[in-house]
C-alpha cells in the first residue's frame, strides 16, 4: 500500500510532529513499507485458526485480579528511582496544550 504526502501529514498532525520535507518524503517510504508487510502478514495469518481461540487459554492461566494489603512498602519504595512522601516521582509526561 502506498500512502500519500497528505496521509503522512495527517499522521503527523495526530502525533503533532512537524515534518520537513525531507522527513515527510522519508516516511511515505517508510510507512508505506510497513503497511506492505502489514499486509503480508495479514495474507499470511488469513487461513490459520482464529485469534480468538487463543484468548480462552491465555485468560486461564492469569490469577484473580483482588486487592491484598502490602507487607513492606519501604523495600517496594527503595526499588524507584526517585521517592517522596511514601509514593514515587515520576516525570510529567502532559503538557498543556
Amino acid at each position: 500500500m502506498r500512502l500519500s504526502h497528505e496521509d503522512v501529514e495527517h499522521v503527523a498532525a495526530l502525533a503533532r510532529v512537524r515534518l520537513t520535507p525531507q522527513e515527510r518524503e522519508r516516511m511515505v517510504e517508510v510507512l508505506s513499507s510497513v503497511l506492505g508487510h502489514m499486509e503480508v502478514l495479514g495474507d499470511e495469518m488469513a487461513g490459520e485458526r482464529p485469534l480468538s481461540t487463543d484468548r480462552i487459554n491465555v485468560l486461564a492461566r492469569l490469577r484473580e485480579d483482588r486487592p491484598c494489603p502490602i507487607q513492606d512498602s519501604g523495600r517496594l519504595l527503595a526499588l524507584g528511582p526517585n521517592t517522596r512522601a511514601g509514593q514515587f516521582v515520576v516525570p510529567r509526561i502532559v503538557q498543556d496544550i
